[in-house]
């Protein structure tokens, strides 16, 4: 979810396009379909980023765009249920309510989907399973031969997936935290990645801390560099630099723990410069040993502060 000011400006001045649609309505809570056409079209534009669908939102004659209001009853989590079991891939979607102008409107933030083409995976009224849309300027369009072709062409690169959404924070002689990850050359050459870095970022988009990328499956340090053959695949523990400071950025506790979830953006580069960048919506981080001596010192001195305006007002 972006910040407030950057809704403000999407709802208000933005034109609808291949990666914003409005619709003054909002959808229907029991029947589905077009929410879900919708939803398949645009993550199979060509679009590279984060994609919007707001409800509630009217465009006027007069070129004006007026915030009418729109809410359901449905959460976040029935809708991801929803688009799972009938869109394959998995689109990778946040929904949530947003106050704008005083009212509120619905939110779908379709996140980094670029696992084209997207499909029904069974049938809705009126269309078969199989059906597969693409948005194109302001409308939905079956996916033609050329959509196929590049939706295929672009498939050409290296994947990056993170296994487990959990930074942990247990490597104190290398300085590390580690995440399972997997790097896959799906290109007909061979890459190198040379450089990487974790930005670990709160709900609303709030870079909090960087991590270098250090080794993949052990600890290789400045000398890090990741050689993929054609068709090859790296997987195993990231070890990326984690510091006692970064326990307090996020606000883990004494035990190395919160029940705070982030944004996890994990990015590679290859020799060339060329950018791989991978998004989890959902991740989790702790620590323990060393790592947390700072969390325990801040706590303890506060300890001697409470301690010590108790014993002055007990005077």
């Amino acid at each position: 979810m972006g910040s407030s000011a950057f809704l403000d400006n999407l709802i208000m001045r933005e034109r609808a396009a291949e990666h914003l649609l409005f619709r003054a309505e909002p959808y229907p809570e029991g029947n589905f379909t077009v929410l879900l056409l919708d939803i398949m079209a645009m993550a199979n534009s060509r679009i590279k980023g984060r994609k919007y669908i707001i409800t509630g939102v009217r465009d006027e004659p007069t070129g004006n765009r007026a915030v009418i209001g729109a809410s359901s009853s449905l959460d976040q989590t029935r809708y991801r249920q929803v688009v799972t079991e009938y869109i394959a891939p998995q689109i990778n979607l946040n929904y949530f309510v947003y106050e704008c102008h005083g009212k509120p409107v619905e939110i779908f933030e379709l996140l980094e989907n670029d696992e084209r083409p997207y499909m029904l995976k069974q049938d809705l009224p009126g269309q078969p399973k199989g059906c597969c849309l693409i948005r194109k300027g302001n409308h939905n369009y079956p996916a033609a031969l050329e959509d196929f072709a590049w939706f295929f062409g672009a498939k050409e690169k290296i994947a990056v997936r993170i296994l487990t959404p959990v930074l942990a924070a247990t490597k104190v002689r290398e300085s590390c935290a580690v995440l399972p990850a997997a790097i896959r050359n799906l290109t007909g050459y061979a890459v190198e990645i040379t450089y990487g870095e974790l930005r670990v970022k709160d709900r609303a988009a709030n870079s909090l801390t960087r991590h270098r990328l250090y080794g993949v499956g052990e600890f290789a340090g400045d000398d890090f560099r990741l050689a993929l053959p054609p068709g090859g695949e790296a997987a195993g523990d990231l070890y990326l630099n984690f510091s006692s400071d970064d326990c307090l950025r996020l606000g883990l506790d004494t035990s190395g723990v919160t029940d705070r979830t982030f944004t996890f953006e994990l990015r590679l580069f290859d020799a060339q410069d060329k950018e791989y960048r991978v998004v989890e919506p959902a991740g989790r981080v702790f620590a323990e040993g060393d790592f947390l001596w700072k969390v325990k010192y801040r706590q303890a001195e506060a300890e001697k502060e409470r301690k010590l305006t108790w014993d002055i007002w007990r005077r």
